[in-house]
């Protein structure tokens, strides 16, 4: 279950800044600068706040990790600075689809 003292809000703000630092280093890599150390990994801190935990849980994690990669992935194609409303609806999908599939998994 989410953890009830995390806000929707602070998690879309995760979300965001995750978005922010893939589409940074995306772009720091097709620089050939090699920026891949400067990741975040902030996707399993947003699983675990959602209460998508790898253990225990009966969860399919990974299933739901790669997909958040996947959508995560989707923020090269957006201009954060020209369409900021892009940036905060990609967030808001994906926490959508990760709220989606906790509940599936929890009855």
């Amino acid at each position: 279950m989410e953890n009830k003292n995390v806000s929707k809000e602070l998690i879309l703000a995760l979300i965001k800044d995750d978005l922010i630092n893939t589409k940074l280093v995306n772009g720091l890599n097709r620089l050939d600068l090699s920026a891949d150390n400067y990741l975040l990994y902030a996707s399993g801190t947003v699983l675990e706040l959602m209460g998508i935990e790898s253990t225990g849980t009966g969860l399919s994690w990974e299933k739901i990790h790669d997909h958040y990669m996947e959508l995560r992935e989707k923020v090269c194609q957006i201009d954060v600075l020209s369409s900021p409303r892009l940036l905060d609806a990609l967030s808001e999908e994906i926490y959508l689809y990760l709220k989606l599939e906790r509940d599936k998994n929890l009855t």
